[in-house]
């Protein structure tokens, strides 16, 4: 098993008690072609998930198609929920590193208001998305 900071997509395996106990998937998030989703989703697991980790199976028998194209979150709301979300003080970073602006509508704002942002304990990180 490999670690990896982001689930890949194309193929996502979870143990459904897991995957229920940091909240299943986001539901605020639009649809895209699932990088949102992931990249939330695997914060989530890593920060909220008590061990939760992020893995590839090196020696699995499923074939992905595509598999080393870059997958980036291209849907400006989804980048600015994830970001507000857990990114914490490394809100400007990441909206910079993203070049997508900070200016939020009223209903994303509500969107993310009733959730605390989760700081990373790591002091390295590497924002790519």
């Amino acid at each position: 098993m490999l670690d990896t900071p982001v689930a890949r997509g194309d193929v996502l395996a979870v143990r459904r008690t897991f995957l229920d106990s940091i909240g299943g998937f986001d539901d605020q998030l639009r649809p895209d072609d699932g990088a949102g989703a992931l990249a939330e989703l695997s914060l989530r697991a890593w920060m909220c998930g008590g061990g939760g980790a992020v893995r590839i199976a090196a020696c699995s028998r499923v074939a992905v198609r595509n598999a080393l194209r870059v997958r980036r979150v291209t849907d400006p709301v989804n980048y600015r929920r994830v970001v507000e979300l857990w990114f914490g003080e490394l809100r400007e970073t990441a909206y910079r590193q993203g070049g997508v602006s900070d200016d939020m509508s009223a209903a994303e704002q509500q969107s993310v208001s009733h959730r605390d942002s989760l700081l990373f304990y790591n002091t390295e990180i590497y924002i790519y998305f």
